[in-house]
């Protein structure tokens, strides 16, 4: 999740999952049995401390890199859900979609202080308008788990690692629905109907959930990452 800081005067966050900007032949590489990232004839060629994505190095320096990860045994089964509700608009359920090895590539890459990504990038006046950013050192690596368990306190330490003011009112907002979500039926009915963040069920008072195998294979496929 990069947070972009525009000359200090404006400021806006995009978020993306990690596989969404790496090379299809990555992918491949990484997945070679997955259905949603099959082979384009091209062989991967990612070398340590190159920039692993398909977006240039001079674009991605405007941008301070951030990360929110989730336990895989909550975001596993929550994406197997929506595969079989065909909120994304595919019935298939394909372990690659995880994002997880994605997203510590990318990660590495911009945790690495000798990596390209903190040397100075091929001159694109495209970009010549937004000033390179310094990009908090080591990335703010987020948990959803404390964040829910403690958002005051985590927003309070993320702000302050990025140089953004800390304001009250990050910790609310206004229930509603998202334009950008209605594609996927009621599949984000729940966040759309919050207005703070919320703790998660102590372990002792959640009931033993038995997963579908694949579901299973798959927690267990992406956990060391």
């Amino acid at each position: 999740m990069p947070l972009c800081i525009h000359q200090g005067r404006w400021r806006t966050d995009h978020q993306d999952m990690a596989q969404y900007i790496i090379s299809q032949e990555t992918l491949h590489a990484l997945h070679p049995d997955s259905r949603v990232f099959p082979s384009n004839g091209k062989k991967a060629d990612v070398k340590p401390g190159e920039n692993p994505t398909v977006l240039p190095t001079a674009l991605l320096q405007r941008f301070q890199h951030t990360f929110l990860i989730r336990t895989p045994e909550k975001s596993i089964p929550s994406y197997y859900k929506c595969t079989q509700e065909k909120a994304a608009g595919f019935d298939f359920f394909d372990p690659a979609e995880a994002g997880y090895k994605e997203l510590k590539l990318l990660h590495d890459w911009i945790a690495d202080p000798s990596s390209t990504f903190h040397q100075p990038a091929e001159a694109d006046e495209r970009y010549a308008s937004f000033p390179v950013q310094k990009q908090a050192m080591p990335p703010p690596l987020v948990s959803a788990s404390v964040l829910l368990e403690n958002p005051g306190a985590v927003l309070q330490q993320y702000c302050e690692a990025l140089g953004v003011p800390f304001d009250e009112t990050m910790l609310s907002w206004n229930p509603g629905a998202v334009d950008i979500w209605a594609k996927w039926g009621k599949y984000h009915e729940s966040a759309e109907g919050s207005s703070g963040f919320i703790k998660e069920k102590a372990k002792e008072t959640v009931q033993p959930v038995q997963h579908p195998e694949e579901v299973q294979r798959c927690i267990e496929y992406v956990s060391p990452h």
